[in-house]
């Protein structure tokens, strides 16, 4: 298998098109590649930052009524395809036994879990055992034999305050008192470590909207760290733990800053106060999740352009892959890491996927790209020095008025060792600025995307 020159890793030809006459080419070049685990679009439904989870090296995924996992070929169906009337469902294992928590449809949309029993579903404790019905999502969180789930409860929206149950083997119980938080609650994420729960949300704290991390030290629940940690509103807040020295016992936040679309943060509690790791991410950032593998956090996130993943390494994000797919309507990301690769589910025009990284490029060796624009048509030429398996090429347009779509798809040569020569034209474009990607598909279905 070759690898691609560096230079040419991953290319994009950016074209600028003022009444067609003018022409701008531009290349970079990342090194992120990532497969789809089974087939694309497997399940209709909506992800959300905790319904991807791993049993061992065997992923696992909750939505709506649905648990599926992968057997190594195909996503099948744990138990029944439709186990409950639910939303907003999360999952999490209690040794090899998977759990789920979700707002159940009937019971009034009050919190339920459910676990499986080898053959069947069956609910764990009472059905719609919280005192009101739910929004957002019901996270499950289980350690150390300990059943915890956090959700947002109200029968009023904007009276709508967090809570976290516990289960004691025959009954779930309010930890701390119910709805703790302000009103105007969103956002929350629920982590567990040595038995204690910690939570992170944003609610409206006095006159403004802030953001809390709390933790529960058995009589109360209690601010970790300073107050106004972040100067100004946060959103798509995500807490995780690392367990690896020297951090071991460390929670870690991920969020965006200010307002909706701004850039995402990532701060780690030093045992006194929360503080940053790394500079901020980018802009128009949101619907995060947060994994973390040894002492690296990842996250995953949406902007206008798609999904994206990173790392951040000391103080260096390092890109794992920007608007990997989607955009206009790719969203909730759930990021897993496991045996240090990145895994990340996402729903797209109401399917579901889940995405695999791998850090080297598929076997064509690409070695000039470039464009030339005639009158109202684009000339997109593109040779290769080799391939293998090499499928072909979908061709990918976007505007400033438009997201990345499909107009056309060249046939490649399959395996070759030899140098080959391939174009598309773009008929009859409008005055206007174009962008162009490759999508090199392998017959497997594997690709990557020849972009900037």
């Amino acid at each position: 298998m070759k690898k691609a020159k560096n230079t040419l890793c991953q290319c994009k030809v950016k074209l600028t098109v003022l009444s067609l006459a003018m022409l701008f080419v531009t290349a970079d070049i990342s090194a992120a590649y990532w497969d789809y685990v089974g087939s694309p679009g497997f399940i209709s439904g909506y992800t959300n930052a905790k319904c991807l989870k791993f049993y061992g090296s065997v992923p696992y995924i909750a939505i709506g009524g649905s648990v599926m996992k992968f057997d190594g070929t195909n996503w099948v169906y744990v138990g029944s395809p439709n186990i409950a009337n639910a939303a907003g469902t999360s999952i999490a294992f209690l040794d090899s036994t998977p759990y789920v928590s979700f707002f159940d449809g009937d019971h009034q949309g009050k919190v339920s879990v459910k676990k499986f029993n080898g053959i069947e579903w069956e609910y764990v404790g009472n059905p719609g055992f919280s005192d009101m019905g739910g929004y957002y999502y019901a996270i499950i969180e289980i350690s150390l034999n300990d059943i915890y789930v956090a959700f947002v409860e109200t029968n009023d929206y904007e009276n709508r305050k967090i809570s976290v149950m516990k289960f004691d083997g025959v009954n779930w119980n309010y930890v701390g008192p119910p709805r703790f938080s302000g009103i105007y609650t969103n956002w929350i994420c629920l982590a567990i470590n040595g038995g204690v729960p910690y939570v992170t949300y944003v609610s409206a704290e006095g006159s403004q909207m802030r953001e809390s991390v709390r933790k529960f030290n058995g009589l109360n629940w209690i601010n970790v760290g300073q107050i106004d940690f972040v100067d100004g509103r946060t959103e798509y807040n995500q807490i995780a733990f690392c367990n690896t020295s020297p951090y071991e016992n460390t929670p870690y936040l991920a969020f965006n800053v200010n307002t909706f679309y701004d850039a995402t943060r990532i701060m780690r509690y030093n045992g006194q106060l929360w503080v940053n790791i790394g500079p901020p991410l980018g802009q128009w950032h949101y619907e995060h999740s947060l994994a973390i593998s040894g002492i690296t956090p990842y996250v995953a996130f949406i902007s206008f352009g798609g999904i994206s993943v990173a790392k951040c390494e000391g103080n260096n994000w390092i890109d794992l892959g920007t608007n990997i797919v989607g955009g206009g309507g790719t969203m909730w990301p759930s990021l897993a890491v496991n045996n240090g690769i990145p895994y990340v589910a996402f729903f797209y025009q109401g399917l579901v996927s889940v995405l695999r990284f791998r850090d080297e490029p598929l076997p064509v060796e690409l070695s000039s790209i470039s464009s030339i624009v005639k009158g109202g048509n684009v000339k997109l030429l593109w040779s290769t020095l080799s391939e293998l398996n090499n499928a072909g090429f979908e061709v990918q347009r976007k505007s400033t008025k438009s997201s990345w779509t499909r107009i056309g798809f060249v046939n490649g040569a399959g395996s070759s060792q030899t140098h080959t020569d391939y174009e598309f034209t773009d008929r009859n474009l409008s005055s206007s600025t174009y962008s162009y990607r490759l999508k090199q598909i392998d017959f497997n279905g594997n690709f990557e995307y020849f972009e900037l």
